[in-house]
């Protein structure tokens, strides 16, 4: 079984920014006084009431709202960042929110203008789409300045309309530091359908090339999980067809390969500064079907031609919660147990490079305690 040499560390040495977004009539509010230093960034909603009518789906869209936020500073102007976030979020099961709010900074994070961007119907997406929720976005900056914002859009439900095209991953590019952005593009097939859900995306523009562009998440489908993959090598021109890097295949080389034997989720792909490309996620383990130990763990999994191949077998990281007995069959809520790939709110592994040195740190978002680890690669 490959390991890759792993340091733990306190959480006291994790210094940790949190970004509030609090409701506000302008947006360019000025900074906020006080010891906080907060900058109000988003404002009031910027839909038209009524635009999510056709959205019949049981739960409240709470308006004026703001959750999930993301933020990203460009790499070639510091005073330049962008901010994204659910607007409007629903409570149903189908979740998500009438659509991805967003703004940008031209210093520094004193002021910030929204923006809108169509990923879904109330923020100006075809009415024909029928894309009425979007969730999950997600930020990045290429070498040139270049912003991508990759958001996952879908029907709610409830509404299932023939001859309706379903929802999928959409990424949007700007090249004037979020001032203004492009009509999202697919990345997902048109054949999109129920049963079949796309989730848990991130996206990574290649530090060393403008060109390069990485997207990956989570694809759910019929029980099963896998990590689908698509690139772009053109700067957001066109994508490739997304192909699954990683199915249902055990991480510890002791469990043979069995069916339903393990699960993926939240995946992140970072680039190291020989153009390696590290694919993290988190996984749980089963050693078999029904009532069995199960395992979450993380691991990675490294491609050493930009994406176009993939090692097979993921190397482990490092444990990050205990193993469960019956875990299948635990009554999770009652328990309070959130865990990864069983629930959408569990923890989700995060990961930065040092191109110093090609280190990478890793944590898993968990409630109540952020496990890090030190990756030697």
């Amino acid at each position: 079984m490959k390991r890759l040499s792993l340091t733990l560390l306190p959480i006291s040495a994790i210094l940790l920014l949190t970004i509030t977004f609090f409701i506000s009539n302008s947006f360019a509010a000025p900074k906020m006084s006080g010891k906080s230093g907060l900058v109000r960034i988003s404002s009031f909603s910027p839909y038209t009431p009524g635009c999510n009518a056709d959205d019949a789906d049981v739960g409240i869209a709470y308006v004026n709202s703001e959750t999930e936020p993301h933020i990203a500073v460009n790499p070639t102007d510091g005073d330049n960042m962008i901010a994204a976030w659910h607007q409007d979020r629903w409570s149903s099961a189908s979740a998500g929110a009438a659509g991805i709010g967003a703004a940008y900074s031209n210093d520094a994070g004193n002021t910030w203008h929204q923006v809108t961007i169509p990923f879904t119907t109330c923020s100006g997406s075809s009415p024909e789409l029928f894309l009425l929720r979007g969730t999950d976005p997600w930020l990045t900056y290429g070498p040139d300045g270049s912003a991508y914002l990759m958001v996952m859009a879908y029907p709610p439900d409830s509404h299932t309309p023939s001859g309706h095209v379903k929802g999928g991953m959409f990424v949007s590019k700007s090249i004037d530091g979020g001032m203004t952005w492009s009509n999202p593009i697919t990345l997902t097939p048109r054949d999109w359908t129920w049963g079949k859900w796309h989730d848990k995306n991130a996206i990574t523009a290649d530090p060393l090339d403008p060109a390069l562009v990485h997207a990956t998440w989570t694809l759910f489908h019929a029980g099963n999980t896998s990590i689908a993959y698509s690139d772009s090598m053109d700067a957001g021109l066109s994508w490739s067809k997304p192909v699954n890097i990683i199915s249902q295949r055990p991480v510890k080389d002791t469990e043979p390969p069995t069916e339903n034997n393990d699960s993926q989720a939240g995946a992140q792909i970072v680039v190291l500064n020989d153009g390696t490309l590290v694919n993290l996620m988190a996984n749980t383990v089963s050693e078999n079907l029904g009532n069995a130990d199960s395992d979450s763990q993380v691991s990675i999994l490294r491609s050493f031609d930009n994406g176009r191949n993939w090692e097979r077998d993921p190397i482990y990281v490092a444990d990050i919660v205990p193993t469960v007995r019956g875990f299948r069959h635990a009554v999770l809520s009652m328990l309070n147990l959130k865990y990864l790939c069983e629930m959408h709110s569990a923890s989700i592994p995060d990961i930065a490079v040092n191109f110093a040195n090609n280190n990478c740190m890793s944590y898993g978002r968990m409630q109540g305690s952020i496990p890090t680890a030190l990756l030697v690669l």
